[in-house]
């Protein structure tokens, strides 16, 4: 997540059914972030639905982007 404004901002990320906050961060003004949930203490990766990621400037105007992935995977065990 990249802020391009010179304030501060605070991006989040929360689960819409849950309400659960995977993560609230400052991003410096002209400064970026990144947010890897597999380093953040969720290894197993987050729950299956939507998402709200929300940003904030606290009254200053938000000037920003962010580009993100997401995959799971499927393992097939046999004997």
């Amino acid at each position: 997540m990249k802020n391009y404004g010179s304030q501060s901002v605070v991006a989040s990320l929360t689960h819409k059914d849950t309400d659960k906050v995977y993560f609230s961060q400052k991003i410096p003004g002209k400064g970026m972030i990144t947010w890897r949930n597999f380093e953040h203490g969720y290894e197993m990766g987050l729950r299956g639905g939507d998402y709200i990621l929300q940003w904030s400037g606290g009254g200053s105007r938000v000037n920003g982007e962010f580009s993100g992935e997401m995959g799971s995977s499927i393992s097939v065990f046999t004997n």
